[in-house]
């Protein structure tokens, strides 16, 4: 038990930064929306440990060789484009859309992005014979939690700094993609 608590804490620690960095990145976010978003992390950070379970002997090859790629690609996009929305106005420019947690879309490539690596723990789960279920159950509600703590948080960065924890929040995402390759390749 304490394992799973430690590998759901862990595996938290990144949907925990996005939440942070997109509560810091909008002004009028709502705790509806703070609580949907926190839902959703932890629903992917329960769901894909069991897709990584089911699939484990079948793409365990493709997941390795590529997965890491796409939830770069993911958080580079959103983060890049927060960054952009942030320098527009900065620059006393509104974007045309800007990006927002609240737009289910984005939230879900968020979410996607995030829970990455539960797939792969979900793979790992399946080797060792662990439990998946009771163990994915036990990492979404931890992976919930700590969001909403990360949205709290991060809504009193943008009350204190403003625009600039925009680029900060933007930064977040684009280092997290940055990571999961690095940690991939074994260089962190």
């Amino acid at each position: 038990m304490t394992e799973i608590i430690l590998i759901a804490i862990s595996l938290s620690m990144d949907a925990f930064a996005v939440s942070v960095s997109s509560a810091s990145c909008s002004s009028k976010l709502r705790y509806r929306t703070c609580l949907t978003a926190a839902f959703m992390f932890g629903f992917f950070q329960f769901f894909m440990p069991l897709i990584g379970y089911g699939l484990s002997a079948f793409l365990q090859q493709f997941i390795e060789f590529i997965i890491h790629w796409i939830a770069f690609g993911l958080l580079a996009f959103i983060g890049g484009k927060m960054f952009m929305d942030a320098l527009s106005e900065l620059h006393g420019k509104k974007p045309e859309e800007k990006t927002d947690i609240s737009d289910m879309k984005t939230l879900i490539i968020l979410a996607i992005a995030t829970s990455i690596d539960a797939l792969m723990v979900g793979v790992s789960f399946s080797a060792l014979n662990a439990p998946v279920f009771s163990s994915s159950v036990i990492i979404g509600i931890i992976t919930f939690l700590i969001c909403v703590c990360g949205f709290i948080f991060g809504k009193k960065l943008s009350d204190a700094f403003g625009i600039y924890a925009e680029f900060a929040g933007s930064a977040v995402l684009i280092l997290i993609g940055i990571k999961v390759v690095l940690e991939h390749y074994q260089i962190l």
